[in-house]
Formats: structure tokens, sequence, C-alpha cells
């Protein structure tokens, strides 16, 4: 009589003793720091993030991101938590004093318009108080220290360019008195008749020099300096 064929195909028992295996551990959120190295702290290091981010910060759970946002700068937070975040920091600072945050907030929304359309339509009185502060920062420094506003003009493009050149326009003559601001017009709009000193003084001459660091003068500067 033969003994029965075992049965191979059944698996065997584990040892009492076999240690269970464990599950994969997650990694640990990063670090306030390390997010802020990533990401940036000012408006231009946060823009150029939300437009091309960290998958690895992507990824982070939504409470994980809240968590973490109180212990970053304010532009560092909405930049983690995204273009809609980072567009309402943008208004809310412009319209704070800040109002060169207008010209990244016209960067994003010409980038992700979708996203941003929404958050200004919910905030007018904030798109109100950026222009009125752009428009204070122009009157004032076309009376004072003009490159800033030079660098406003050059720089300014959409819908922030209209609310600045509506102030340019509104007063050639004191444009005139700050060859800089003249300068910077000129370079965009070179039909402007802008009126010029027909004797220059030596702050406006020393002015128009300087402003030859932007670029090539304007023609009817350049022959004022010469």
């Amino acid at each position: 009589m033969t003994s029965p064929t075992p049965d191979v195909s059944a698996e065997p028992a584990a040892a009492p003793d076999e240690p269970k295996k464990q599950g994969k551990k997650k990694a640990p959120p990063p670090e306030p720091r390390d997010i802020v190295r990533r990401i940036g702290s000012d408006s231009e290091a946060a823009l150029a993030y939300v437009l091309a981010p960290d998958p690895q910060l992507s990824r982070l759970g939504r409470k994980v991101k809240e968590e973490l946002i109180t212990e970053l700068p304010p532009v560092t937070a909405a930049a983690l938590l995204g273009v809609e975040a980072l567009a309402r920091h943008f208004l809310a600072s412009a319209a704070a004093g800040r109002y060169r945050d207008l010209f990244f907030m016209w960067e994003l929304f010409r980038e992700r318009p979708d996203e941003c359309r929404q958050v200004l339509a919910e905030r007018p009185k904030a798109v109100e108080k950026g222009r009125h502060a752009l428009q204070t920062a122009y009157r004032l420094g076309i009376k004072g220290h003009a490159e800033r506003v030079a660098q406003d003009v050059a720089r300014a493009q959409g819908l922030v360019w209209q609310w600045l050149r509506e102030e340019v326009h509104a007063d050639l003559a004191a444009v005139g008195r700050r060859p800089g601001v003249a300068a910077a017009l000129l370079r965009r709009e070179p039909d402007t008749e802008v009126p010029l000193p027909d004797s220059p003084d030596a702050d406006w001459l020393a002015e128009a020099v300087a402003a030859r660091a932007d670029g090539e003068l304007p023609a009817a500067i350049d022959a004022l300096v010469a």
C-alpha cells in the first residue's frame, strides 16, 4: 500500500516567530526653511515657482500645507498654495501700497488667465486700491526721485500700463522736465510729443546722462546732451 502524495501546492505555514512586514513609512514633510529655499521669498521668485512648481511640494497634502504656511513668508506661503492664492496675495499687497506687485499680477494673469480672472472679479476694491497706489507713486516720483518712475514706465504692461499711461499723458510737460522718464516713454512710444527744455540746466543734463544706463537715449534727448 503506497503512502498518500503530499500536497505541495499548499504554502507552508509561517513560523510562529517570523516577524510581520512593516508598512513603508511616509517621508516627513519638508522644513519651512527648505520650502523658502525652493520657492524663494520675493514676488519674482514666487511667480517663477507657480509657473513651474516643484513636483515634490505640489504633492504635499492640503493639511500639511496649511500647517506649514504659518511659518513661511506670506508670498512664499501663497506660492505654495498655488496660482489663485498667489493672485490674491499680489492684489492684497498692491492694495496695501506695494504697487509693484501689480506688475507681477499682470504677468501671472497673462500666463494663467482662467485662474486669475475669478480672483480679480472677487476683489474689485483691492484692484482699485492697487491702481490708486500706482498713481500716487507716479505723482510723487515725477516731482522727486524719478528713477523709479522711469523704471515703472519701461516695465508696465497690459492694463497696468494703461493705468500708468493715463498719468503720464495727463501732464507731458512734467515728463519733459524729467529726462529719465521722458527717455523711458519715448523708447516705447517714439511718436509722443514730449516738451523738452531749450536750454536744460545741469541737473537735467545729469539725469539724462544717467538714463543712458537703461539704453540708448532717444534722439531728441541725445541731441540736448550733445
